[in-house]
């Protein structure tokens, strides 16, 4: 117990911010000028006193402050040019749906891209089971209150996500705006707790009768086949986004695509 209470917590501390706020700047300025992803600048101490966090809980856990420098830094250089890739590919920001389809996105690699996603996803991993230090109090108090947290987010989605909702904002239909105004981190956190709550809100047999009894239907009656219609082609495209294919080169239309009803609607 000596050993932990006279550890150099004044000057360690310091450090800590000192490479937090330098991580931060270097992530910041490089997404802008690289990939032109930021977030509001009105925005950037919220965002920064949430990277401090991560950064002390992590701290807390390290053996010194070399091994934790490394393993901070390569967690959220992996995370901010990860999410500043979806949003110029996408358009849209990190999601917790990622983290769990992640692998799929290794099925879509071969070579030497699949082996730069694998060093992608084990290098931070690796630098932060490395770093702990298993035998001193700081590390389980630290994983302790990373424990407490997810049991918070499991136990509770709906009401975190709620007060997260109320003081941070929450844009359905603007998730490039979400991330922006929020920060990366807590983005990644007030979302987590969205998709943790509805997975919850399952409804059961009961709750799917009485929605039907309520629209004025019975039990869903199965389709029945018929052959009296004239067999045709049906040609379906489905866009995964709408886009105008006029503005494709070097292809000839016999006539618009787009009517020009839809076409008064979107100008």
């Amino acid at each position: 117990m000596k050993r932990f209470f006279t550890y150099p917590w004044v000057r360690i501390p310091a450090a800590i911010v000192a490479w937090t706020l330098l991580v931060y700047a270097i992530l910041e300025a490089g997404s802008n000028l690289f990939f032109d992803v930021e977030v509001l600048p009105r925005f950037w101490i919220r965002d920064f006193l949430a990277h401090l966090l991560l950064s002390s809980v992590i701290y807390l856990m390290a053996r010194n402050f070399r091994t934790y420098a490394i393993a901070y830094a390569l967690l959220v250089t992996i995370l901010h040019v990860s999410n500043a890739l979806k949003m110029v590919i996408l358009g849209s920001p990190m999601m917790p749906d990622d983290f769990i389809s992640v692998r799929n996105m290794f099925m879509l690699f071969s070579g030497w891209k699949f082996w730069i996603m694998v060093l992608m996803l084990a290098l931070p991993l690796t630098a932060l089971a490395a770093m702990i230090h298993w035998r001193h109090p700081r590390s389980w108090l630290s994983l302790s209150l990373v424990g407490a947290g997810i049991l918070v987010l499991l136990n509770w989605p709906a009401q975190m996500m709620a007060a997260m909702d109320r003081q941070f904002g929450d844009w359905i239909w603007n998730q490039p705006g979400n991330y922006r105004e929020r920060g990366l981190l807590i983005h990644l956190v007030q979302e987590t707790a969205r998709n943790v709550s509805r997975g919850l809100d399952v409804p059961d047999k009961a709750a799917v009768a009485k929605a039907f009894e309520t629209l004025g239907h019975g039990e869903p009656a199965a389709q029945t086949m018929t052959n009296d219609f004239t067999k045709r082609n049906v040609h379906l495209i489905l866009l995964e986004s709408f886009w105008d294919p006029l503005l494709l080169e070097g292809i000839e239309f016999s006539g618009d695509p787009i009517t020009a009803e839809f076409r008064k609607l979107w100008a």
